[in-house]
């Protein structure tokens, strides 16, 4: 039985979270809720949980420190984001914090499912278009650096930098960042600078840039 504590403050959508997952299958319970972080802290001090489902944004909290905030607090629970936030960059920056899958709302129930099964057997589960920027053919499993140096490269970019620019800052190569800009380009189906700032930060939020 894999033990699930949900955070969200949307009642609606986590009454309906808690339904699905109660009837969904024998393997997963939910065994308690918040509408706020301050009443997780408490109430998951007394429960025995295997997974935090964490909402992206609760109240317009920052998401990075009220996801520090759990992390800190239960460091050997996985969290899992559930969120209707589709904003690739807010992706990766959770990644680099340690969640282990980011699962949107609008997920099927199978998908999420299994999911959280892989989570639970100890998986980091990466979405496909974060998996995408990853290096192919190499000998060794490429990991969250691999995106963190592409996604780097990325909000530079969106910053108003160009080629140039990133390689001063990244001390990198400026044929190295073409490069890097043009396999970018291609696994987001895009032709210029401009298409791919767009389409990686649809819905951003000013808190990646600060």
């Amino acid at each position: 039985m894999i033990r699930l504590y949900i955070i969200d403050d949307h009642f609606l959508i986590f009454e309906g979270f808690c339904a699905s997952f109660d009837l969904a299958t024998a393997d997963f319970k939910v065994v308690g809720g918040s509408l706020t972080i301050c009443e997780a802290l408490i109430k998951i001090k007394t429960t025995d949980v295997d997974i935090i489902i964490l909402d992206l944004f609760i109240r317009q909290e920052n998401p990075v420190i009220n996801y520090k905030k759990i992390q800190s607090a239960f460091p050997t629970i996985p969290i899992v984001i559930l969120s209707q936030e589709d904003c690739l960059l807010w992706k990766v920056e959770i990644y680099r914090l340690g969640v282990k899958a980011y699962l949107s709302k609008e997920e099927s129930k199978s998908v999420m499912i299994e999911t959280l099964h892989r989570v639970a057997a100890g998986e980091i589960v990466i979405p496909g278009n974060i998996n995408c920027l990853l290096y192919k053919g190499h000998d060794s499993t490429p990991g969250l650096q691999d995106v963190q140096d592409y996604m780097d490269t990325i909000i530079l970019l969106s910053k108003g930098n160009d080629a140039k620019d990133i390689s001063g800052i990244l001390k990198q190569s400026q044929s190295s960042i073409e490069k890097k800009l043009q396999k970018i380009r291609q696994c987001f189906h895009v032709r210029t600078n401009a298409e791919l700032i767009y389409k990686v930060t649809i819905r951003q939020n000013p808190h990646l840039f600060s």
